[in-house]
């Protein structure tokens, strides 16, 4: 007589996101037994959904659905697992010990073990795998049919390369070449080809030069227009002078600082960034400058601090 009893009902409205196993029982007795990482998952997820759709792995539990409905069955944890690795050493335990009719594989944690096709399904497997072979007139004419019609324009298409002032630098095969090339993002060069502008773009992309100055035009429009693209200066608290960068974007990767705030110091909402002053012009403003001497005046007092609390405490 089976003494094993399960120690908590596994329940759509309350989620058990622990490892374990669990047992699915049919009104007749019947059993299913399985381990989970996660219970609720496994049961009420991967489990319910398979059976529901008609698309259960175990045919035998399908076949059941069919028949009673999923309202048939109970999902219930036969035994919290936390050591995760414990988890088929259990399931073969509980399924040496219960014997379930619904496993059709008796060894756990191996989906084919204890089954074997038959020989119909073997010889239709066998039927389905051996193609009839073409001839050398079909394959011809297979490949002729094939040319040219699995690979997009950018792969067929030859790509050129432009600086951001339209002067020509390379052509390439297709865009994929130029990638590897030049090491610039396939995308981001797919993305210039069709005038959609980036601030991080550093070249300009099309598949011929015949419109390369319109495209250039429009490259500019959208550096004037987007203020990430602004040419951005950047200066110490004194004032010193110490980098250029083409935009706030590159400025941000440089240095590390997130752009939102080289940004809102540029438009002087904020004193610095990072300890920096980032202006779109040669020179730190005035007001920069002032609100950058308060700063170093607060940094001198606390480095005084620092100093005088070292030595007391040597004292």
């Amino acid at each position: 007589m089976n003494t094993i009893k399960p120690i908590k009902p596994i329940r759509k409205n309350k989620r058990i996101n622990s490892p374990g196993i669990y047992q699915i029982e049919a009104s007749n007795g019947k059993l299913y037994i399985g381990s989970a990482t996660n219970l609720s998952e496994r049961t009420m997820g991967n489990h319910t959904r398979d059976l529901i759709r008609g698309k259960h792995h175990n045919q035998h539990l399908q076949n059941h659905v069919n028949k009673y409905g999923i309202k048939d069955l109970l999902f219930d944890v036969l035994e919290f697992c936390h050591d995760k690795t414990k988890l088929i050493e259990r399931e073969q335990y509980y399924i040496d010990a219960l014997k379930p009719e619904f496993n059709i594989c008796k060894k756990a944690g191996s989906v084919m073990a204890g089954r074997n096709h038959t020989e119909k399904t073997k010889q239709k497997i066998s039927k389905a795998n051996k193609g009839s072979k073409r001839t050398k007139e079909q394959r011809q004419k297979f490949s002729a049919a094939q040319i040219g019609k699995h690979s997009g324009p950018h792969k067929r298409k030859e790509t050129y390369q432009f600086d951001l002032d339209g002067n020509f630098i390379a052509k390439y095969k297709n865009r994929q070449e130029a990638s590897k090339q030049t090491g610039v993002r396939a995308s981001a060069i797919n993305a210039s080809i069709v005038n959609i502008f980036s601030a991080t773009h550093t070249f300009i992309w099309a598949n011929n030069s015949d419109n390369i100055l319109k495209k250039v035009k429009l490259f500019k429009k959208y550096v004037k227009n987007n203020q990430t693209c602004r040419l951005t200066y950047q200066f110490d608290l004194d004032g010193n002078f110490i980098a250029k960068y083409k935009s706030m974007a590159e400025a941000s990767r440089q240095t590390g600082i997130v752009a939102g705030i080289i940004n809102s110091c540029m438009q002087k909402t904020t004193c610095h960034a990072g300890g920096f002053i980032f202006t779109d012009g040669e020179k730190p403003s005035i007001q920069q400058m002032k609100d950058a001497n308060k700063i170093n005046i607060v940094h001198k007092y606390w480095d005084e601090r620092k100093k005088l609390e070292t030595k007391f405490n040597r004292i």
